[in-house]
């Protein structure tokens, strides 16, 4: 059995950018929404489509289409509205509403000289319905997760983005499990790594050390948790944020980069798990241990908590964590970066 990345014409696949005629673009865009005409890949061998499909238009998508052409408030509330819904309809759906809905117009204005045009745009109406509901009821606590806070956003997106903020070190100093990290012994920064949730409870926690701009400096992220992930997925995980794109691609060719990883990631079969015993408070813990180049995660349990450490440039023999009672520093820490990040030349080195 051939795997998705042979050739038919032997060897590998050479994906290469590609981009769809008008018709095409048009059957896509009624099928399944997104930007008009994104670009897809193909083998420049044998023609063969990339097998994830549809990767590639979310990559090079914002090169095209730059949203800052819209006004700031029309803009965010677009997003908002995006960002909430739960039922979507593809722009197909809007098409078969209008016609039909034209039909229906044309006959009752031949037969009761009914206005036309109020089918079409009441059956078109009576299609989005349901996607406009799902915005106004959408129960996330996320940033946009309410309509007063949609509304903030649109108005005063910095005050929004403040609030959002403040919410999410509260979540943290608040924590519904033990919060693990590095010693007092490490000099390195530390930060708030984010935390994920579904729309009633917050799922994991996680705290970060080492510098996020330098991809040579020590970094690892201690995340604590009331379930575990799967292992394919932590490996997966892993060989992504273990490999680094050549310096100086463009976007599309780092779109077309980042698809030759993600198929070739995806066919590699599961791997094999070694263990490691890691000081956690000074309790030896076992933990499963994974490694790629110079980048490894570790999943433990201690108690109900389970611990997943993703580290990169750092030695699993120093991952001794204690526990963490006082998350101002990393809450600063965080602060501190978000300033760095808003100077002139800040960003990755």
């Amino acid at each position: 059995m051939a795997e998705v990345n042979d050739c038919p014409l032997g060897g590998a696949h050479e994906w290469g950018a590609a981009r769809p005629s008008r018709w095409a673009a048009l059957r896509d865009w009624l099928a399944h929404g997104g930007s008009w005409g994104a670009g897809y890949l193909v083998c420049q061998r044998c023609g063969s489509a990339d097998p994830l499909g549809g990767r590639y238009s979310t990559l090079t998508a914002w090169h095209r289409h730059p949203s800052h052409s819209l006004p700031g408030p029309l803009h965010r509330l677009i997003q908002i509205y995006r960002r909430r819904r739960s039922i979507q309809v593809e722009p197909g759906g809007y098409l078969v509403a209008l016609l039909l809905g034209i039909a229906l117009g044309l006959a009752a204005y031949w037969s009761f000289h009914w206005a036309w045009w109020a089918f079409p745009i009441g059956l078109v109406l009576l299609v989005w319905l349901p996607s406009l509901w799902s915005v106004i009821w959408a129960p996330s606590p996320a940033a946009l997760g309410n309509p007063t806070r949609g509304l903030l956003y649109v108005l005063k997106p910095l005050r929004a983005a403040e609030k959002a903020r403040q919410e999410m070190e509260d979540v943290f100093r608040h924590p519904a499990w033990t919060l693990f990290g590095l010693p007092l012994s490490w000099q390195g920064k530390r930060f708030l790594g984010g935390h994920s949730g579904s729309d009633k409870a917050i799922n994991a926690l996680q705290l970060a050390h080492g510098d996020p701009w330098n991809p040579d400096a020590p970094q690892l992220r201690v995340e604590v948790s009331g379930r575990e992930e799967p292992l394919r997925f932590l490996a997966e995980n892993l060989w992504h944020g273990a490999r680094r794109p050549p310096e100086g691609l463009l976007p599309e060719e780092f779109a077309v980069w980042s698809i030759k990883q993600m198929n070739e990631i995806g066919t590699r079969p599961d791997p094999h798990w070694g263990h490691r015993t890691i000081l956690v408070d000074g309790i030896p813990v076992e933990f499963v241990y994974l490694g790629e180049g110079h980048s490894w995660v570790g999943r433990g349990r201690i108690g109900n908590v389970v611990l997943t450490l993703m580290a990169r440039n750092f030695s699993v023999e120093d991952a001794a964590l204690v526990k963490i009672a006082d998350v101002e520093p990393y809450v600063q820490g965080g602060r501190d970066l978000a300033e760095e990040w808003r100077r002139p030349g800040a960003g990755p080195r």
